[in-house]
């Protein structure tokens, strides 16, 4: 369950959240004053603060009862392990730390990881037993019918501790089989309406009646709507991207997440995006100073080279780069993507590629807000048209600042024509079904390697 979900007339969500933070809150001050006679606010309160956020990057305040007990556990002492490790690293680098305090440290955390890990299953142990006596539930209807819609229905119904009350089913016509199991709601042009009526918590798209345009043109139509939106598999070609997967009893449903990102998700997002530009620019300024003058010496032109393209929601923007190529490369092919040893290349500009040297610049458009530091990256106006007439599901891409970086171009390869963008595709869409503070930070650290291999082109 995506964070954005607790907003949806769920309070049962809300209250799993707020007394998961509470008991974090609670097992840190109870841990910390047996363990450490310090009573300095600063030292506890940046320590609680620390806390919490490995709390969070361990998704470990996911209400959903879907989520896997195994994997939330393996998060969490994954993190709390890299977390306290960096933290006596650092230590231990800044001033002379003695063993006794490292020891003292990793005790305080062990104990604070098992206390917390064993009132979480606490948690969902009683979250369980509230669901199967069909407390707190999320209203859900179903799109489609047939064999695989009723089955879905029966296993939702059968199994209240997946946390689901299905209100009906939504088709063209009605079917005489399902509606045995549950109410036929009304016909999938009145979907707007049946929601509002409702008050629907969450969607699922279930049968293979419906084209992938079709599809796609539900999950638009919806975007506006406080509704989560699920797919059975055999509708994964439908955005053609590996998104995340709940099971449900052996079945298994795509989450897809219209809005991407919540407010407080984007404001963290843009202040990480503006502070590590300014770093990066005033320690990259030697480098970009150096970088002007040889492009000036060896090949004449413009240093910088400006290009529209095109941002969140459509929106065109400049993008700055260092000239790499030649002046005017392209004014007698048209717009044409780089290939391997491009002979519009300039000597030094093939080596400003090789360390992506050139993409500096648009550091600048970071600050501006056209872009983010980690997101698919933008395309031409010219490039867009043809991918979106191509590829329908294209313009989800929009949906989101685009980024110097990506997992597209830590995983995937360059774009060189039209036909090999589906599979950069792929990793666009799991970027942004996936999207999360940690995969920013591991697109990062990928990209800060793939710099020091020179694997840029």
């Amino acid at each position: 369950m995506k964070f954005r979900e607790i907003t949806q007339h769920n309070r049962a969500s809300l209250f799993i959240i707020i007394i998961l933070l509470f008991l974090d809150m609670l097992s840190f001050k109870v841990l910390y004053k047996i363990s450490f006679n310090t009573h300095l606010p600063v030292i506890k309160l940046l320590l609680g603060a620390s806390f919490l956020f490995m709390g969070y990057l361990s998704k470990g305040y996911n209400p959903s009862p879907l989520t896997s007990r195994k994997r939330e556990i393996k998060n969490f002492t994954k993190i709390y392990i890299i977390s306290v490790g960096m933290y006596l690293i650092l230590q231990n680098f800044l001033q002379d730390i003695t063993v006794d305090y490292m020891v003292e440290i990793s005790i305080f955390w062990s104990k604070l990881l098992i206390l917390t890990l064993m009132l979480r299953l606490m948690v969902r142990w009683i979250q369980k037993l509230f669901l199967n006596a069909k407390i707190g539930l999320r209203d859900v209807i179903i799109l489609g019918k047939g064999d695989s819609s009723w089955h879905l229905i029966n296993q939702l119904k059968k199994s209240p501790s997946l946390g689901y009350n299905v209100l009906g089913y939504v088709s063209d016509d009605n079917d005489l089989n399902m509606d045995k199991s549950t109410i036929y709601l009304g016909r999938l042009s009145d979907i707007q309406e049946i929601i509002s009526n409702n008050d629907i918590d969450d969607i699922i798209i279930s049968s293979s009646e419906y084209s992938h345009d079709e599809i796609l043109n539900i999950i638009g139509s919806l975007y506006n709507l406080s509704v989560c939106i699920k797919i059975v598999p055999d509708m994964y070609e439908a955005l053609t991207g590996q998104v995340k997967m709940s099971i449900l009893h052996g079945l298994a449903l795509i989450d897809i997440n219209p809005d991407i990102l919540t407010e407080y998700q984007r404001l963290v997002k843009r202040l990480l995006d503006v502070l590590i530009s300014i770093i990066t620019l005033v320690c990259a300024m030697p480098i970009i100073i150096m970088v002007i003058f040889i492009i000036k010496l060896t090949s004449s032109g413009s240093i910088y080279y400006t290009q529209v393209r095109v941002g969140r929601k459509g929106r065109h923007f400049n993008l700055y780069k260092f000239r790499t190529m030649f002046e005017n490369s392209e004014k007698e092919s048209g717009p044409v993507w780089a290939s391997v040893d491009d002979p519009r290349i300039t000597p030094i500009g093939r080596f400003l590629r090789k360390f992506r040297i050139d993409e500096i610049p648009q550091l600048f458009n970071v600050l501006k807000g056209d872009m983010s530091i980690v997101g698919p990256r933008p395309e031409r106006p010219f490039f867009v048209e043809k991918l979106t007439a191509r590829f329908p599901y294209y313009s989800r891409r929009l949906c989101l600042r685009p980024g110097i970086t990506g997992w597209a171009q830590v995983i995937g390869d360059y774009d060189t024509t039209v036909e090999n963008v589906e599979n950069k595709l792929k990793h666009d869409f799991y970027y942004i079904e996936n999207i999360s503070m940690l995969l920013d930070m591991k697109i990062m650290l990928m990209t800060l390697i793939i710099l020091g291999k020179g694997r840029g082109r």
